[in-house]
């Protein structure tokens, strides 16, 4: 994946502590990837889409060795064109 522009990262919701949270979104050639990552709870959302990236474990590996969950779930969707 070759990152297209700057991600993009937002704050918001600053004003409710229970909603606070970082939104980052990084286009990349024919893939994106998405994150919420809430301040309160510390929980993370991530979502890599792409038309090429084929490795799960790698993402997975990625995540770990970056955020250091204590726990983490993956979701794998595979779709038709």
């Amino acid at each position: 994946m070759k990152p297209h522009g700057e991600a993009v990262i937002e704050h918001s919701a600053e004003h409710d502590p229970d909603k606070s949270s970082y939104s980052i979104v990084q286009l990349a050639d024919t893939s994106s990837i998405t994150a919420h990552f809430l301040d309160k709870s510390g929980d993370a959302y991530i979502d890599v889409i792409s038309r090429r990236f084929s490795s799960i474990d790698l993402a997975r590996e990625i995540v770990v060795r970056f955020f250091r969950p204590r726990c983490i779930r993956v979701t794998y969707l595979t779709r038709q064109a």
